[in-house]
Formats: C-alpha cells, sequence, structure tokens
C-alpha cells in the first residue's frame, strides 16, 4: 500500500523568543514493512538542518535550529511511503538497546492496584504472545475511546479509573500490564490511514510493541483491536508518549507555547 503524508506542526508564542532547537523524529522507520519512497521536511523561518541520525533505539533523528527571532513557526512534513503487511511483526529493524530496558515504567505508565487488578486478569499460564494478544482485548473492552476525553499529562492510573481516553492512553495501559507481567512494551508514536473499520481516530497514532523472545517486537493496537498491518506507518518509539514524541525542542528565553497541528493520511492509487 501506497501511504501519502502531510503533516504540519504550528507553533506560536505569546512573546517571541530569541532562538530555538528542536529534536525531529519525523522520519519513518527502517525496516521491512515500509519503505519511504519520497520524503521532505521544511520549516516556515530560516534555520539550519542538522544531518540525521540514528539512536540507540533506531529511532532517526534530525535537529533544526535558529538564531532568529521567533513569534510562529511552522514545522512541515511530506512524503509518501510504500507500507507491506507483516502481521505486526517489526522485521529487519536495528536498533541497540536491550529489549529489557522497557521493562522500566514512568510516572504515565506507573501501574497502581487497578492496573494489576487487571494484568492479573490474564492467565498467567498462556504464552507471552497469547498474554499479549488478551490484554490488548480486555483493554479494549474495559477502556471507552472518547476524542477529547485525557490530556498528554494523564497516566495510566488516571485511565484505568475514568475507563475513558484516546490513543495514548491505550498504549500507556498496556505497557503497564505488560511491564507488571514482566513483557517488555514501549509506546510508538505513527500514521494511520483512516478506514470505516477502525474507531473514529485522527491519522496520527500511539499503540504498544511488546517484545516476544521468538518473533522480536511485535504491535499490538488495543485502541482498534488488532495488531498493526500496511495501514500503520512507525515513526519512533519510547518509553512513554513524552519519550516517543516526533517532536521536542526548547527555546532561549521562555514564553508561553501555542501548538496546532494538520495531518492528513491518504492510500494513493497505484
Amino acid at each position: 500500500m501506497r501511504l501519502s503524508i502531510l503533516h504540519s506542526t504550528s507553533y506560536t508564542y505569546d512573546e517571541p523568543v530569541n532562538g530555538l532547537i528542536q529534536s525531529l523524529k519525523l522520519i519513518p522507520s527502517i525496516h521491512e514493512g515500509q519503505k519511504i519512497i519520497e520524503w521532505d521536511i521544511k520549516s516556515s523561518i530560516k534555520g539550519i538542518f542538522g544531518s540525521s541520525y540514528k539512536d540507540g533505539s533506531g529511532d532517526i533523528v534530525q535537529t533544526f535550529s535558529t538564531e532568529e527571532k521567533v513569534k510562529t513557526l511552522d514545522i512541515i512534513t511530506k512524503g509518501i511511503v510504500e507500507t507491506n503487511n507483516q502481521y505486526g511483526i517489526l522485521k529487519d529493524y536495528k536498533e541497540e538497546i536491550n529489549p529489557d530496558v522497557y521493562l522500566r515504567n514512568t510516572k504515565l505508565t506507573k501501574p497502581n492496584s487497578e492496573i494489576i487488578k487487571l494484568s492479573k486478569m490474564i492467565n498467567p499460564n498462556f504464552e507471552d504472545l497469547l498474554k499479549a494478544h488478551k490484554l490488548s482485548d480486555l483493554i479494549a473492552e474495559k477502556i471507552e475511546y472518547i476524542t477529547g476525553s485525557s490530556t498528554i499529562h494523564q497516566s495510566a492510573s488516571d485511565i484505568v479509573k475514568s475507563k475513558k481516553g484516546v490513543c495514548q492512553d491505550f498504549s500507556h495501559l498496556m505497557i503497564s500490564c505488560s511491564t507488571y507481567l514482566n513483557i517488555p512494551a514501549r509506546y510508538v508514536t505513527g500514521y494511520l490511514v483512516n478506514s470505516e473499520n477502525l474507531s473514529e481516530i485522527e491519522s496520527t497514532h500511539a499503540w504498544t510493541e511488546i517484545f516476544m523472545k521468538d518473533l522480536g517486537w511485535v504491535g499490538f493496537d488495543p485502541t482498534n483491536k488488532c495488531c498493526t498491518d500496511d495501514r500503520y506507518i512507525r515513526l519512533c518509539s519510547g518509553l512513554d508518549s513524552i519519550s516517543a514524541s516526533p517532536i521536542r525542542g526548547v527555546t532561549r528565553n521562555p514564553s508561553l507555547e501555542n501548538l496546532d497541528y494538520k495531518i492528513e493520511v491518504r492510500r494513493e492509487q497505484q
């Protein structure tokens, strides 16, 4: 499947900032399930895009910096990616980090008593792959997808109490349960082409990868009750939504920042 992506991220500052630097993870991952046909990243202001490099987790990182005084900034990504269905398995993906690193929890994924109770509903005698499938289905059953029902600061513990959330919350909860069951899990950020068979989610999306000793990393999307396939484009991963953010940055002087974005993912005719 060929998917076209247009991703525009807009920043507006209450007071102009005297220069900034950003770390970008906006280039799709390199693995057997996807191939970049064309890809371009631009800025609305004068600045420097640094050379890209691959970090220890296999993500492609690039920097953008400017010495200009900035009131507004747009980072625009446009490209085409060819995908093929690997049935959730992340094949031929090069990284250096030991999977056991992803047994760690953060403030967003630390399990509380309710998460532990939920995790214990999974039969401990199941193999890890079956545990992951059952866990994904269980989270989809327990949590209702409601647009705008949470914020970026809400944790898995918050969501398991409210029983509602968006894709980032489903992923945080699955990570929390998986790590409690001693199965490495990580947060993945990317794109998803919308379909009438899926929930009403935006084209930007988040899911969870679970590590299996015999298979490697396998993508699970509890929001849509499925494993990842050729509708998904993988960008980057991390312990949670913060470390897997596609854009992070700092400014030289403090100023209130307003963020807006527009994303379109479409299937190209071949």
